[in-house]
């Protein structure tokens, strides 16, 4: 019979006064009681705590019953009972016997859901296992609706946000120059599947001067497929030759392996502030790993590939990339566009980044071919000017003579060429491009001159084997044929590489498919922006901090101090203050090259910081000897001078202890009380 759920907690309390009347010997004190029955009250009653004051429902006298009434007993129990409560109980009895049936039924395969459990109640059998195999599809389908249907309203948030801030929208500006949004681009219908999103436009809530043919474009799609990370198609809906809705297609199928889309503000963050001045983001390969290389150590790099394939969007990230970590005194930037006379790299004119040392050519940003050579003929004359320098000081490149001459340094130039072709065909300057490019590839390097190069032309005239040969980091787009592939990366993977961005990156042994990251107009405007005014935009992100960075920074910007506090406010957003102090302690007494120098961490002494000292060159190996433990006592203890301007005070001495310079007693450096016949 059917049990009210609400009454359970007062039924199981009855049995609480049924086993006070029954006493010990069961039910009316009869020796025929169920005992299935009454050891199923008994469970119930010590699941609810009361199992002693039901002791006497399952008592050892009990017997298994049969269809004969229970018949009277002489019993001193039974007068207890008053014969108008004895149908009550029996009520009462057969729906304790109900319920403990269905907590029983309950129990069982609990990871069922709660309907087939009272359901397989209600028929009164097991269910088959055809029938268990359909309950579980049936779960799994119900699973998955609920997963896609809130994953389909997350893509319609991402949607209506991104087609917001493509300026799709309505907005108003208050007196105080907040900007508030009074209309956005809504959606109407919702439909979804395992493999495909769609969203219909609203058309009849547009924001003011928004049509459906502007929501159409290709650049709306290529936004929105990068917001979403899935492609995202738009499919007009028309009645004859009228135009009566839109619709967005994001198909959710799920790839492995390489990402479809990313953006270049996800990956510019992860950037770590360690890396070269160089280093650029290639994109994602497999397993979504951010892959990053630097033009210091390729040293050149040519991109290809047919149109829309993704070439001036990588170019554009190399540039904003350098130019975002970097300041105008340590990268600078000459620029060669002979698309339409400079139509996609004339908006880096004006940035303090670019070289005004051409004459022919003040912009840095030539735009026809003629101006292209004076720029590679400065680059030529440059680099032989920087390797006369590189010689006369014995410097093998120009890393090690900035470290060297850290107030004369020399920055690094990188030559942007857009369209090699046009440059190397031109039946003017053809010959002589071809072989200012040949000789600056392959002598410039050392002189911190490096060219990134992009073509859509697989002509051999082009990129014949010495181009190759100097130019060996190498990415190739989509090309329609296998020859074209070949030409750039040496084999066929290049082939119909799809979607948008997809390309085969290659440098050495790294040869892998990537998906480099799409980088939207507003955030180039932003970068120039900034680099105009000043300011670098990239958000570095945590990455190892090393002992000889910690060290070249004071010497070059904290007077040579190692203070805690210090370092931790240079190096925060990289390494903990906890990790700081560590690394501070293990860089004690340790020999430390910078460049050709050597400088040692001494230690500090109450409130004063640990400091870095220079040794001399001839005590370098005896300091050696010293940090790993052993001694030649045929060298003396290691010279060390504290770096201290170039005029020396007069009353300087030399400390007995740490063997630093000082005129304070007691030293600076190390807290040791100098002598009275040592300050003589």
């Amino acid at each position: 019979m059917p049990i009210n759920i609400k009454r359970r907690l007062s039924t199981v309390n009855n049995l609480r006064i049924a086993g006070l009347l029954f006493g010990k010997r069961g039910l009316y004190g009869s020796a025929h009681t169920n005992v299935d029955e009454v050891g199923a009250v008994g469970q119930i009653a010590s699941a609810s705590g009361e199992g002693e004051s039901l002791g006497g429902l399952t008592g050892a006298s009990a017997t298994r019953s049969d269809d004969r009434p229970y018949v009277e007993n002489l019993d001193p129990w039974k007068d207890r009972i008053p014969r108008r409560w004895r149908s009550k109980i029996e009520r009462l009895w057969k729906k304790v016997r109900t319920l403990y049936t269905l907590i029983v039924m309950l129990q069982v395969e609990k990871e069922m859901p709660l309907v087939y459990r009272l359901q397989r109640i209600r028929m009164g059998r097991d269910f088959t296992p055809m029938e268990r195999m359909q309950i579980k599809e049936d779960e799994t389908r119900k699973r998955l609706n609920i997963f896609h249907k809130e994953r389909a309203r997350r893509g319609e948030k991402i949607l209506v946000n991104s087609l917001a801030n493509l300026g799709f929208c309505n907005r108003t500006v208050s007196e105080k120059g907040h900007a508030r949004v009074l209309s956005v681009i809504s959606f109407d219908r919702v439909d979804f599947s395992p493999l495909i999103y769609r969203y219909h436009v609203n058309a009849r809530k547009l924001p003011y001067k928004v049509s459906i043919m502007d929501l159409y474009q290709d650049g709306v799609c290529t936004t929105l497929s990068a917001s979403v990370e899935h492609p995202v198609r738009a499919k007009i809906e028309q009645v004859e030759s009228f135009v009566t809705g839109l619709w967005y297609e994001i198909e959710i199928a799920a790839t492995l392996g390489i990402p479809n889309l990313c953006r270049f503000s996800d990956l510019l963050p992860l950037v770590p502030e360690s890396a070269s001045p160089l280093a650029f983001i290639v994109g994602y390969s497999e397993n979504k790993r951010v892959q990053i290389r630097s033009l210091e150590e390729m040293p050149h790099f040519l991109g290809g590939g047919q149109t829309q394939g993704g070439k001036s969007n990588e170019m554009h990230v190399i540039a904003c990339t350098i130019i975002a970590r970097n300041k105008p005194e340590d990268v600078r930037f000459v620029m060669i566009d002979l698309k339409f006379n400079g139509i996609e790299l004339q908006r880096y004119e004006g940035i303090p980044h670019l070289v005004n040392d051409v004459v022919k050519v003040p912009s840095g940003v030539a735009g026809t071919p003629a101006e292209g050579i004076e720029i590679l003929r400065w680059l030529r004359d440059e680099g032989n000017r920087r390797g006369q320098l590189l010689k006369s000081e014995g410097a093998q490149n120009l890393k090690a003579w900035n470290r060297k001459h850290r107030t004369r340094k020399m920055p690094y130039i990188v030559c942007i060429s857009d369209e090699l072709a046009l440059l190397r065909l031109d039946p003017t300057h053809g010959n002589e491009a071809y072989n200012l490019i040949r000789e600056i590839s392959s002598t410039a390097r050392a002189a911190g001159i490096h060219l990134v190069t992009f073509t859509q032309s697989s002509n051999k005239r082009v990129i014949d084997e010495m181009i190759k040969v100097n130019f060996p980091g190498r990415i190739c787009f989509s090309v329609p044929d296998a020859s074209s592939s070949i030409l750039f990366v040496g084999d066929g993977s290049a082939i119909n590489l799809m979607p948008a961005g997809r390309a085969r990156f290659k440098h050495g042994t790294d040869n892998f498919l990537v998906q480099t990251p799409l980088i939207q107009a507003s955030e180039i405007t932003e970068i120039i922006n900034n680099a105009t005014q000043g300011k670098t935009t990239a958000k570095l992100s945590k990455a190892a901090v090393t002992p000889e960075e910690v060290i070249e920074w004071a010497i070059d910007n904290n007077n040579s101090s190692l203070a805690v506090t210090d370092v931790f406010a240079k190096f925060n957003t990289r390494i903990e203050k906890a990790a700081v102090n560590k690394l501070l302690q293990d860089m004690e007494g340790a020999t430390f090259q910078i460049g050709d120098r050597f400088y040692q961490v001494l230690p500090g002494a109450g409130n004063r910081p640990r400091v870095v000292v220079k040794i001399d060159d001839s005590t370098v190996s005896a300091a050696r000897n010293l940090q790993n433990g052993t001694q030649n006592t045929n060298v003396s203890a290691p010279v060390v001078t504290a770096i201290a301007p170039d005029e020396t005070p007069a009353d300087v001495t030399e400390c007995l202890k740490c063997g630093a310079l000082t005129d304070v007693n007691p030293c600076e450096y190390c807290g040791s009380p100098i002598a009275k016949e040592q300050e003589k």
